[in-house]
């Protein structure tokens, strides 16, 4: 759908936020609109990234595998 095609309030965008307001002055940028991304600090972590659909509930990979082992095991 285009801008053309809504109603007078349609907005199309690009799915981003806006990060303040137009002014008559320009734009006020506003902080409290910032997002704000936490990680969690994953030193130490012992799980892979992937889990295997076929992998018994559980079990935990210690060393890292080929994929022709994993299959031979599957």
């Amino acid at each position: 759908m285009t801008s053309k095609k809504g109603n007078k309030n349609y907005y199309k965008g690009r799915g981003a936020r806006t990060l303040g307001k137009y002014t008559s002055k320009g734009f006020r940028f506003e902080p409290e609109k910032v997002p704000e991304i936490v990680v969690p600090d994953l030193t130490g972590f012992e799980l892979l990234p992937y889990v295997a659909r076929n992998t018994p509930r559980g079990t935990l990979l210690r060393q890292k595998q080929t994929p022709s082992e994993v299959q031979k095991t599957a």
